[in-house]
């Protein structure tokens, strides 16, 4: 049996729902801050969703550089090396339809990426630690 268009991006859309959620819960776990998952499907057609966190240092962002190739490798877009990224103060990892920036805070304040992203639907945030889909 043969699924339609829409059954196929609803499953792919419950796929990706259970990547940011288990995501989110592994940020929370690893003590980031200010996590934010924002659904920019409506404002930008090449993703679904964005996600940012804070680490409170380098030695994090590594050790959670680690940890996410540890536990999400069979998610990751396989084509990219964001530890050459972790001097900067700002990774991005790569999941097809989510994107994870995970930031030092004083490059998170500059760069500001919620702003750029403000229309975009709050699906969960740190304050709240609710999802809202």
């Amino acid at each position: 049996m043969l699924l339609s268009k829409n059954t196929e991006a609803s499953t792919e859309n419950i796929k990706n729902r259970k990547i940011a959620e288990d995501l989110i819960f592994f940020l929370e776990e690893k003590k980031l801050n200010d996590i934010l998952l924002l659904n920019i499907q409506k404002v930008n057609p090449y993703f679904c969703f964005f996600i940012f966190a804070t680490a409170s240092s380098t030695l994090q962002l590594k050790t959670l550089h680690k940890e996410i190739y540890k536990n999400f490798s069979y998610v990751l877009y396989k084509n990219q090396n964001p530890f050459s990224q972790i001097d900067s103060g700002w990774v991005i990892y790569d999941f097809v339809d989510i994107m994870l920036h995970v930031f030092l805070k004083e490059i998170r304040s500059y760069y500001n990426l919620e702003k750029l992203w403000a229309d975009a639907p709050i699906i969960y945030s740190s304050e709240i630690k609710q999802f809202r889909w």
